[in-house]
């Protein structure tokens, strides 16, 4: 059913390659959402605290990986870390039942280097404070809907709300990351997984080699430092310096940066005093009902610079804050990389781009993905 939804949308598909825009159209999308429902988003509501804990309570008992049994606790922390970000919120309501749905959109400032004609709308403040000479490019994840209201089209009536608040403020696309390709541009996105704690993975059965534990044994011993007030300008000038060339990025204002690594633990690594490569990571808590054991999940939001040292170090350093590493093969993060350190697959799915014909590989996708 949501493939008659997603072909009404502006996504790449053939016949629409003809001209050299960024973007397939500039006009407010010509959505037309069911309205039986009460909406609430961060751009206009003020989420206050006992909102956000019943939000965060009902993607604690809805939100499945994959749609098993385990589900992705979206805990309150979480929730004021991505609003203290200025991401949007967006929620939606029955009058007689209470919160059905919810989605979130993580703001990505993106520089692109493309011959394609960069068209743009006027952008807002909420926006200019985040980029830097930088196409507004949100991560729109999160999604969720209650099971009695699942394929009645409120999930995408959640993406399109969203891609509408995303319109008005000066944003024209965005990516989503579903288990199919939905647009001629996607990018198949391949998960690989680093077992981290091999107690806390085998009391959830949580399946991975066990008979191979040796093999997971990496550590770094050469100085890795959190940035923090005392070095974040320089590790703000490493990053931007070292993703100059590349074709799509994550390009932050030192304002939003200095915001970002506040929510996101980012790490440098050094040889003889010399940056030589950055890392961080974002979390979520999982919850395995069959052992009723929690499982704290770190995902490589980062990762670049000298390799393999920078992915050894952000192995070795997720060891002590996480029980299992999740990392995507995108920007340095190739096969070769990741069967050298004996990490193991764990899902295909796509990068889905929404009105946009730019048209890259995962090698040239350095972004962070939720």
């Amino acid at each position: 059913m949501f493939s008659q939804y997603w072909n009404k949308m502006q996504i790449l598909r053939k016949h629409k390659t003809k001209n050299n825009q960024l973007f397939i159209s500039t006009n407010k999308p010509p959505f037309f959402v069911k309205k039986d429902y009460i909406l609430k988003t961060s751009s206009k509501h003020i989420y206050t605290d006992s909102e956000l804990k019943i939000i965060s309570d009902f993607y604690r008992r809805r939100f499945r990986v994959n749609m098993n049994t385990v589900t992705q606790h979206v805990t309150f922390s979480d929730l004021k870390r991505y609003l203290y970000l200025d991401s949007e919120l967006l929620t939606i309501y029955k009058d007689d039942i209470g919160i059905i749905g919810s989605i979130i959109s993580i703001f990505l400032p993106i520089h692109i280097d493309t011959n394609l004609e960069k068209n743009i709308i006027q952008t807002s403040d909420r926006i200019n404070k985040i980029t830097n000479d930088s196409i507004f490019f949100p991560c729109t994840s999160f999604l969720i809907v209650d099971d009695k209201y699942r394929g009645k089209g409120y999930g995408m009536s959640l993406i399109q709300e969203s891609l509408l608040v995303n319109h008005e403020i000066g944003g024209l696309t965005a990516f989503f990351i579903n288990n199919v390709s939905r647009c001629d541009n996607s990018i198949p996105l391949y998960t690989w997984y680093y077992p981290l704690n091999f107690d806390k993975l085998d009391a959830c059965n949580f399946v991975y080699p066990k008979y191979y534990k040796h093999c997971f044994q990496i550590t770094y011993n050469k100085e890795i430092k959190k940035v923090d007030g005392n070095n974040i300008e320089s590790a703000y000038k490493f990053y931007m310096n070292y993703l100059k060339n590349k074709t799509f990025y994550f390009s932050p204002s030192l304002e939003y940066w200095k915001k970002w690594i506040t929510c996101f633990p980012t790490y440098l690594i050094f040889k003889e005093n010399q940056i030589i490569g950055l890392f961080s990571y974002n979390s979520i808590l999982l919850k395995f009902p069959s052992c009723r054991d929690y499982m704290n999940q770190g995902i490589l939001l980062t990762c670049i610079g000298k390799q393999p040292d920078v992915l050894n170090a952000s192995i070795s350093k997720a060891r002590s804050m996480f029980d299992n590493l999740n990392i995507f093969e995108t920007g340095d993060i190739n096969i070769e990389l990741l069967k050298s350190i004996f990490a193991k697959g764990l899902n295909k799915s796509y990068i889905n781009f929404y009105n946009t014909r730019l048209k890259i590989k995962a090698g040239d996708f350095y972004a962070p993905i939720f």
